[in-house]
């Protein structure tokens, strides 16, 4: 049943906030819930996510991490309220000013990258923070790479864009590296963390969004999901680089960088060809599947040297 947005919204906003919109506006960026910019009649600007039934458990864990990282003086936007309408989810939140990171990353200099940097990674340092009792079920660090791979797996049968063959360079890569997934010291971090979900006006951060997930495990998988983006899109590696200075990664480390980057190829050769909410996104494009196949054999080249 296709819905009328513009009415959807206005309701929920009319019902639960006794505040007439007068535009609204959906966001293009992200693949999961349906997001809108929203301008009141009283002048105030707020953001809308709703889930459909099969994503609700995603828009209340994001409410729950919410909470949560509110205690830690975490930069999130205001959550006003939320609940459910025809049988969708809500939540509603301030708007914050700027643009994604992603958006703004090739007008930003070098400098202001090397803050953003600094400020992305003690924004992970504060998830850490987070009450460990959270992940008692959380299993191990490798079975959670392997359920990467598995996701990638379904995909990439269902699409048959790409050999299938990178599924077996992936279980191979974790076989290699079992030891140092073992000696991993697991702590709380956002794997969606990087050079998206970071709202930057006039240059810094203004906060960030979009906290669904939180991962448990080894917090390095997000610098190395962020460089796999950077490589794909084509733009320098500096919020990379500046964030592993930053936080002062050895040799090790950064091969493990190199490494989950390269299991991140694999993981988007399964969405590739996806339609999943309809917005446009490099994750689903396939008209980018031979730049992804480039970072990919680049990556695989890297590792197979380390």
């Amino acid at each position: 049943m296709q819905i009328d947005w513009q009415h959807f919204v206005s309701e929920i906003f009319l019902n639960h906030l006794h505040f007439k919109p007068i535009r609204i506006e959906r966001f293009t960026t992200g693949l999961s819930l349906f997001v809108f910019d929203v301008w009141l009649e009283n002048g105030q600007q707020r953001v809308i996510r709703i889930a459909p039934e099969s994503r609700k458990s995603e828009l209340e864990s994001g409410i729950r991490w919410h909470r949560e990282l509110e205690k830690l003086n975490f930069p999130l936007p205001n959550l006003y309220c939320s609940g459910q309408h025809n049988g969708y989810g809500f939540a509603i939140y301030s708007r914050l000013p700027g643009s994604d990171l992603e958006d703004v990353y090739d007008q930003l200099s070098e400098a202001q990258l090397k803050d953003i940097a600094k400020g992305v990674a003690d924004a992970q340092k504060t998830v850490s923070h987070l009450d460990r009792t959270f992940f008692n079920d959380s299993g191990s660090w490798e079975e959670f790479l392997v359920r990467i791979l598995d996701r990638s797996r379904k995909g990439m049968l269902v699409n048959m864009i790409f050999d299938l063959s990178y599924l077996n360079e992936g279980e191979n890569l974790i076989q290699r590296n079992r030891s140092y997934f073992s000696s991993i010291s697991p702590v709380p971090f956002l794997y969606d963390l990087s050079v998206r979900n970071v709202i930057i006006h006039s240059g810094r951060i203004s906060g960030i969004i979009d906290i669904d997930e939180v991962s448990y495990g080894d917090p390095l998988l997000a610098i190395g999901r962020g460089k796999m983006l950077l490589l794909w899109m084509n733009r320098k590696l500096d919020l990379v680089t500046h964030w592993i200075e930053y936080i002062g990664l050895d040799l090790q480390q950064r091969q493990a960088v190199d490494t989950y980057a390269l299991l991140y190829c694999i993981r988007y050769m399964g969405t590739l060809g996806s339609t999943l909410n309809g917005n446009p996104n490099i994750q689903t494009d396939v008209s980018k599947s031979g730049d992804l196949l480039k970072v990919t054999d680049a990556l695989l080249e890297c590792v197979r040297n380390h």
